[in-house]
This record gives structure tokens, C-alpha cells and sequence, in this order.
């Protein structure tokens, strides 16, 4: 009896347990997509905001198979697509706000956005969906203007005029097409001038059929990346070389020669690339060594120097055994006791979600500051830093977590601004 009754109480609060769960977890659910009707009826009403939070996919198509796309999308195990905002928070309405913008604002920037926004999502919405070439032209236009400004950074420069190309040649307008295509030769120009952005002008043209890029203008930039990689490639100048420019310069001029069947020019490509790669060895540590070469000897081997080839074998066996004396166990312990990690969790998981999700960010914020004044990260560690903390104060931001930001916070935005 004493056992039939514990089973009976173990059955009861197993009972209780799972009615407490099915309704914490139905409150989520409810909570969730309550706050995805809020977000639709909140784009829906202001289209200036629903076009902010619209992002374009240069390069790839969106999840609505278009230029422009969701901010935010993600695909659940069932199968269930997200999007943040939602196409379906794109209607009439919104085009017909946005058309007017077009016309109206003087920022060429937003006079593009805005257009490029008509033209791009028009086809998908109404009960008679269709092009209006009238808006492709304006954000053309804007788009021109914008990369000609003088205060823009000449990277945003290529992108504007990367799309304005784009728009031209899906409007087969020829005129058009010449004219982006000189500006962004002219800008090309420019950068290699200040040496920064060699590829652009050549990655936008190429990957473009219809740019209508003269064999003139590309043996310029053919040219030009020569000029680039003997640059890179000069072992005498340490302060020039640079193993990660001299690669990607080299791969554009080997797919140029392999595609115009130059045979020799690639050969003397992949040795040039072939003797940047031993130079770069002979600057590490025997460990990264062996693996650099290693590289080094394939690129011999494509250029056809068999003698280099074996030689650079010889002496990758060499600094594999010399690495064996840097190999050394790393070892890290940390340990945290139960108690601290109840304290932590007491911490965080207080008040609304949204609270809890700026507590975890601030919890260790702090001392993440400090480290960076020490000079203590790496620069991949900097830029994971700048990343993960100016998510967090946009986070904050956009959800307004509290009425301003905590000193930490201050601190991160100053060190991102540096």
C-alpha cells in the first residue's frame, strides 16, 4: 500500500509538472507570434521603417528570390520559414509611399534606396504585379550620383555603381550601361592611385557579360593587376609583401589566362605565386613552415619547375622535423563552483527576456574593456570583440532595454568609433 501511494503522489506532481511546462512553453508560443502580428501591422503602417529594415543581397538572391530581402530569416526543423519583416508586410500602400520618396527626396542615396525598392519588389506584390522601368532609372540616377560624391568612401563608390550596372543592363540600355561602366574604370583608377580596392572594378566587370568591357579596357586591368601582384610579391620590400594580396591577385590572372588559354603566362603566375609562398615560410616558425610549403611545392609543380618541386620537398622534411621541438601540450583549467554559477543564473534570469538577454551581454562587458586598453587581443580577437558588443548595443538600442546605455556600453561605442 505504502508503494501504491508513492506512485499515486509521483504521479500527481509528474502531472502538475507537465501542466506547468505545456503552459510556460504555450505562453512562449502565444508571446511569439503575437509579437510577429505586432511587427506586420507596425511595417505595414510605416514604410519608412519597413524600407530601413529591408536589406539588399548583392552578389545572391534574397529568400523572396530578389535584389532586396528580409532583414532576418531563418528556416525551422519542421520546415517553416521566418522572415523579419515579412514580404506579405510589403503591400500597395508601401510602394505607392515609397514611389513618392523616390521622387521627392534630394539624398541621392534614399532617392536610389527608395526606387531600386519599387522596382525590385514591385513584380511580387498587387493583384497585377509589374515592372516599372521608370524607378530602375531613378535609383540608376541616384546611384551614379551617390558613388560621384566626394565624401563617400570609394568602397560604397563600387557597390552604388555595382548595382546602377546591374539595373542598366536588366533595362538593356546600353547608353546607360557605357556610362557606369567608365565611372567605374574612373574609380578603379583612383584606387589603384591610393593602392587599396584593386579588384573591384575588375570583379564587377568580369562577373557582368553585358558590361560591355572592351579588350582594351580589360587588358588595363589585366595590366594593372600585374602591377599589383609584382608589388605584393617583392620579397625585398618587407614592408610591400604581403602572401594573402599576392594569392588573390594570383588567382584573378590565372582564371584570366586559363580562360584565353595563355599557357605560359599562367606558368609564370603560379611561380611567381610558388616563390612569395617559400619567401613567407622562411619568416615562420618551423610548424606554419612546413605547411606554407607545402603549398609552395604545388605551385612549383603547376609552373612546371620539377628542380624547385623537390628541392622545396627537402626542405619541408627538414622543418617538419625541426617543428617537433615546438610541439608542447596547452593545457587551460578553469573551474567555477556550483555556487557561482547559481549566483550568476540568480543575476541574469530576472525580469522580461529582453532584460535578461542585456544582462548576459553587460555581465562580463567590463572586463572585456579592460583587457582591450591592456593590448591583450589579438586583432581577430578585436574584431570578434567589436562584433559581438555592437550587436549587443544595437540589441539594447532598438528594443529601449533601459533609458540609456551603461558605462560599458558607452565604452564599447567609443572603441568602435576608434
Amino acid at each position: 500500500m505504502v508503494l501504491i501511494g508513492i506512485l499515486i503522489w509521483l504521479n500527481i506532481r509528474g502531472v502538475r509538472e507537465s501542466s506547468l511546462v505545456n503552459e510556460v512553453l504555450g505562453a512562449v508560443t502565444v508571446i511569439s507570434e503575437s509579437a510577429l502580428i505586432i511587427l506586420g501591422f507596425l511595417f505595414a503602417w510605416k514604410p519608412d521603417l519597413l524600407a530601413a529594415e529591408i536589406r539588399a543581397y548583392p552578389g545572391a538572391q534574397s529568400p523572396w528570390g530578389t535584389y532586396f530581402g528580409p532583414r532576418f530569416s531563418a528556416t525551422y526543423a519542421d520546415g517553416e520559414v521566418v522572415d523579419s519583416p515579412p514580404l506579405t508586410a510589403v503591400d500597395e500602400a508601401a510602394l505607392q509611399v515609397w514611389r513618392r520618396r523616390a521622387h521627392a527626396l534630394p539624398a541621392p542615396q534614399l532617392k536610389a534606396h527608395y526606387a531600386d525598392l519599387v522596382w525590385d519588389l514591385g513584380p511580387k506584390i498587387g493583384p497585377k504585379p509589374r515592372r516599372e522601368p521608370e524607378f530602375a532609372r531613378l535609383a540608376i540616377g541616384g546611384y551614379r550620383a551617390a558613388a560621384a560624391d566626394p565624401r563617400e568612401q570609394r568602397l560604397h563608390a563600387f557597390a552604388h555603381l555595382r548595382r546602377a550596372l546591374s539595373l542598366a543592363i536588366q533595362l538593356d540600355d546600353r547608353a546607360a550601361v557605357d556610362a557606369v561602366r567608365d565611372e567605374i574604370l574612373a574609380t578603379h583608377r583612383a584606387a589603384i592611385a591610393a593602392g587599396e580596392l584593386w579588384w573591384q572594378a575588375y570583379d564587377i566587370l568580369t562577373a557582368q557579360r553585358k558590361s560591355g568591357l572592351t579588350e582594351e579596357e580589360r587588358a588595363q586591368l589585366i595590366s594593372d593587376l600585374e602591377g599589383v601582384l609584382a608589388g605584393y610579391a617583392d620579397a625585398s620590400d618587407p614592408e610591400r609583401f604581403d602572401i594573402h594580396f599576392v594569392e588573390r591577385t594570383g588567382e584573378r590572372l590565372l582564371r584570366h589566362y586559363r580562360q584565353t588559354r595563355q599557357a605560359t603566362d599562367e606558368k609564370r603566375i603560379h611561380a611567381i605565386i610558388a616563390r612569395a609562398r617559400e619567401h613567407h615560410a622562411g619568416r615562420a616558425e618551423a610548424l606554419a613552415a612546413s605547411s606554407v610549403l607545402n603549398d609552395s611545392m604545388d605551385a612549383y609543380r603547376k609552373a612546371g619547375l620539377m628542380d624547385d618541386v623537390e628541392r622545396i620537398r627537402r626542405l619541408m622534411q627538414a622543418k617538419v622535423r625541426d617543428s617537433r621541438d615546438q610541439m608542447a601540450e596547452i593545457r587551460l583549467e578553469v573551474r567555477i563552483s556550483f555556487d557561482e554559477v547559481e549566483a550568476f543564473q540568480a543575476r541574469i534570469v530576472e525580469g522580461s527576456v529582453v532584460d535578461a538577454m542585456a544582462r548576459i551581454g553587460e555581465e562580463k562587458f567590463d572586463e572585456a574593456v579592460a583587457i582591450y586598453d591592456k593590448g591583450e587581443l589579438t586583432e581577430a580577437q578585436k574584431i570578434i570583440f567589436f562584433l559581438i558588443y555592437s550587436q549587443i548595443i544595437e540589441y539594447h538600442n532598438l528594443h529601449k532595454i533601459s533609458s540609456g546605455m551603461s558605462g560599458g556600453e558607452k565604452q564599447a561605442v567609443s572603441k568602435i568609433n576608434e
